[in-house]
């Protein structure tokens, strides 16, 4: 898991006339949770980092 989420961010440029955040998709409304992050890896779908953050 550790290479891939280095592999995600190998090619990242932070700029700094761009400001950055951080949103959970799972639940975009709420945002993140141990309770919804548990949710997401223990269900039955298959779970890509890239789908799980951005």
């Amino acid at each position: 898991m550790l290479g891939e989420c280095q592999a995600l961010l190998h090619n990242l440029f932070l700029q700094a006339q761009s400001s950055d955040i951080w949103q959970w998709h799972p639940d975009p409304a709420i945002g993140y949770s141990v309770r919804g992050a548990y949710q997401v890896l223990t269900s039955q779908d298959s779970v890509t980092l890239e789908s799980g953050c951005s």
